[in-house]
Formats: C-alpha cells, structure tokens, sequence
C-alpha cells in the first residue's frame, strides 16, 4: 500500500469469487476510515501501486496489463491502458514487480514468464524480462 500527501491510503484486492479493485482508504474524525473503490481490476493486481509526482495519476500492473488510473476533477479515477502482456510472448508475460519511474518518466517492472525460452532451461515459458514503457 502507499499514500498520498494527505496520508489517506491506496492499495489493491485480490479477487477470489468477485473483481479485486484498487481502493482509497480516508481518515475520518474520530479514526474511523472509509473505504472508495477508484478502479475495478479485470484479473488480480501483482504487484503494488505506484503515484506519479504530482499524485493525479497511480500506476499498476494486473495479470496481463500495465495500467494508469487519473484523478479527475469530481474525484472519481479514468483508467488508460499502457501495455498489454500477450501470454507466453518473447516480450514478457505476467508483470509481477512494482513499477518504478527514472528521471525521464519511464516505467520499469519485471515479467514472471516471457522472454525467450532458449535462455533458461526447464521451462517453456521463458524466465521473464525486465521491461520499459515509455510515455
């Protein structure tokens, strides 16, 4: 989970029986908190969120998509994919790492599966990549 700069909190569910979704959690009076679904996940986030510098924009990973949600002005997230994993691809498969940015404001993670199949032997699915999206 992270937070943002007026520590409410956001993280993701994993979905068993029903669609896992990114969520917010605020602070009330009192230390009650208060739970608002942003974004519902089509297959399970794997690994963590990630928030740009200006904190408008939260960055993640599902089971075969790099995703990037935007703060809109009524308070409710847009979604806009970045990547799509394709399984079993020489491009990487199942994006499992949290994301990170470099100074440019590209996005790095790491795939479980992918890449070729002829580096790493026992599998048939690849050892997985390092992979770079740019804006």
């Amino acid at each position: 989970m992270i937070l943002d700069t007026e520590e409410n909190v956001y993280g993701t569910t994993y979905g068993v029986s029903s669609a896992a979704n990114v969520f917010e959690l605020m602070r009330g009076n009192g230390g009650s908190w208060t739970e608002k679904v942003l974004y519902e996940v089509d297959g399970n986030p794997t690994a963590g969120l990630l928030f740009d510098a200006t904190q408008e924009h939260l960055y993640g990973t599902n089971n075969n998509v790099a995703f990037k949600l935007r703060r809109t002005t009524n308070g409710y997230w847009t979604e806009t994919i970045l990547h799509t994993f394709k399984y079993n691809s020489t491009s990487g498969t199942y994006p499992e790492s949290p994301l990170i940015f470099d100074q440019a404001g590209n996005l790095y993670g790491t795939t479980l599966d992918g890449g070729s199949i002829h580096a790493c032997s026992g599998t048939p699915y690849g050892c997985g990549v390092v992979y770079e999206l740019m804006p």
